[in-house]
Parts: C-alpha cells; sequence; structure tokens
C-alpha cells in the first residue's frame, strides 16, 4: 500500500514540474568514498536492456551515458511498474539534479540520477536539507555497465520523508528499493521490511551535519 503521504505528494508532482536551483556549495556529495553493502549490490544483475554494447565501458563519460539512459529509461521504468507503485513513472517528470547520469561510490559505481519532488525542492540548493519537510521525496534510479559493455537496469531507490516520530533514530525517513524487475525487496526495518535497509539507514546516518542524513549531487555534474 502506498503511504498517504506520498499520494499527495505524487498527485502534485505530476501536475508541477519544479524549478532547478543551483548553488556554488560543495559540501559532501554521493561522489564521495564512502561505502557501504547495500540493497544495491544484491540488486544489480538486472536482464540487459535493448541497447548496443559500450565498447569501452571503463571510460563511458557523461554525454554518452546521457545517451544511454535516454534510450533505456522507458524499459527501466517498465520494470519498475511491475512493483505498482505508481511513484516508478511519477519521479521522471520531477526536477533531476544531476545534468548526466554519474557512478555513485555509494552505490557500487552503477550510474545514477536523482530526482526531487517539488516539495523537497530545497534539496536543489545543496545546503540546510536537514529542514526538508514531510512529504519530502528523493528518487534514486540506476543502471549497470558491465565490462563487457552490456547495459543493466539497477533499482530504485526511495527514501521518504515521514511524519515526526516516525523513525528519529533514522530522521524519519523511510527506505525503499525497488528491483530493476519489479519486486519491492527493500522497506525500512521499522516497517517490518528488509534487515539489510537498516544499512541504508545507518549509511545515510553519517552524511555530514546539516545535510539531512543526505549526500548531495557531485559539483560537477549538478544542475
Amino acid at each position: 500500500m502506498v503511504h498517504p503521504i506520498r499520494l499527495a505528494a505524487i498527485a502534485i508532482a505530476v501536475l508541477i514540474t519544479p524549478f532547478a536551483q543551483t548553488a556554488p556549495h560543495a559540501q559532501t556529495s554521493d561522489d564521495s568514498r564512502v561505502r557501504s553493502a547495500s540493497v544495491f549490490d544484491r540488486q544489480t544483475t538486472g536482464s540487459a536492456l535493448e541497447h548496443d554494447p559500450v565498447a569501452d565501458p571503463a571510460s563511458l563519460d557523461g554525454v554518452a551515458a546521457e545517451r544511454v539512459y535516454r534510450s533505456i529509461l522507458p524499459q527501466m521504468q517498465a520494470g519498475y511498474a511491475a512493483s505498482g507503485d505508481p511513484l516508478v513513472v511519477a519521479y521522471s517528470r520531477w526536477q533531476r539534479h544531476n545534468m548526466v547520469p554519474y557512478r555513485s561510490h555509494q552505490h557500487g559505481r552503477v550510474f545514477v540520477n536523482n530526482y526531487a519532488n517539488d516539495i523537497a525542492a530545497m534539496y536543489g540548493r545543496f545546503a540546510e536539507t536537514d529542514r526538508l519537510p514531510e512529504g519530502s521525496l528523493i528518487v534514486k534510479d540506476s543502471f549497470i555497465v558491465t565490462e563487457t559493455g552490456k547495459i543493466q537496469a539497477g533499482p530504485l531507490a526511495i527514501m521518504e520523508k515521514m511524519e515526526a516520530g516516525y523513525d528519529p533514530a533514522n530522521g524519519d525517513w523511510r527506505y525503499i528499493v525497488i528491483a530493476s524487475d519489479g519486486r519491492v525487496s527493500g522497506v525500512s526495518l521499522i516497517d517490518g521490511g528488509d534487515p539489510q535497509m537498516a544499512q541504508c539507514a545507518a549509511c545515510h546516518n553519517a552524511a555530514p551535519r546539516g545535510q539531512g542524513r543526505l549526500f548531495y549531487v557531485p559539483p560537477v555534474v549538478r544542475r
């Protein structure tokens, strides 16, 4: 069942596309060397997508990664949609806070994209995100380029800011991971979900003070 907060947030976000906000802040980003085992590590072996193999996967740059992403995004979303969660379609209409996909060291160096709904518009400032309000949604989709150049869909990771008191020890964030085939492979432990989600919370709890348990998009690819 989709939480009522998310239903409201999704409905608003489908109607309103937030403005991009930029700032010169260079706070700790998602490209930092912090690394933790996570549900991502178990969900990066999805089926090959319909895309020509990448000739030199190790040197895939942002422009080329963006072309790959635009080509495979409909297939990625079709896989996520098997979960039945309307968010898997709504999120791509929100503001994307990176110009091109980038490799996330915290998620096994898969290529990722960071989206936020309008309630979380402050996320685009990359400062003081500890004040994000209830209903904020941060969504990260992902894809993998194997050593042989094959393109595979990765999981969809969701952080949802819940009501005060939901899970104070973890900043009242709810963590959800939807696998590339639509399986909901992780939900916050407090909801009776996958124990490995505690590792997601632990990693985000290590984010620098003032960032609201978030790691930011690397400055070089920020919008």
